[in-house]
């Protein structure tokens, strides 16, 4: 016999609220902001996973970054929260 309390349907986007990469306007063709939850080092990575950038969020926890030198494709921004990696995939034209 299978218990089914109230727990079983527990909140779980809990964390990833609590952990936002936001990444925009995505697609980009030039500058791009990157803002999340918490301050600390973020990187933007190319499908090969290649480090192209790094950059400390600053104190709104928020940066802007200009892309223009890059070539168009899919990339990664990814960094560390509180509770783990945080990862966004940002395509530029």
């Amino acid at each position: 016999i299978a218990e089914v309390g109230s727990r079983a349907c527990e909140d779980t986007n809990a964390s990833s609220k609590a952990d936002l990469l936001l990444v925009y306007p995505n697609p980009t063709r030039g500058l791009c902001t990157i803002k999340a939850s918490g301050p600390g080092t973020y990187y933007l990575m190319n499908e090969m996973g290649q480090l192209m950038r790094s950059f400390t969020l600053n104190a709104e926890n928020e940066n802007t970054i200009q892309l223009n030198d890059l070539s168009p494709g899919t990339y990664v921004v990814s960094g560390q929260s509180k509770s783990g990696v945080v990862k966004q995939k940002l395509i530029v034209q």
